[in-house]
C-alpha cells in the first residue's frame, strides 16, 4: 500500500467530475477528487453550514 503525505490546501473551484483547482501553498494548484460525489454538501458541513446554502 502506498502513503500519501498529506498537504493542507483550501478549496478554489470544481473543474469537472474529477478535477479540483486547490490554492495550495499560495499558488493554484490543480488536484485529482478521487470521489466523485457531493462535494459542495461536503464543504457545507466542514464549515457548518445549513444544507442547501450557497
Amino acid at each position: 500500500m502506498r502513503a500519501w503525505r498529506l498537504k493542507e490546501a483550501r478549496f478554489a473551484e470544481r473543474r469537472n467530475r474529477f478535477l479540483v483547482e486547490v490554492d495550495m501553498e499560495d499558488r493554484p494548484t490543480l488536484c485529482h477528487l478521487p470521489n466523485p460525489g457531493r462535494l459542495r454538501e461536503l464543504l457545507q458541513w466542514c464549515k457548518g453550514l445549513p444544507a442547501g446554502a450557497a
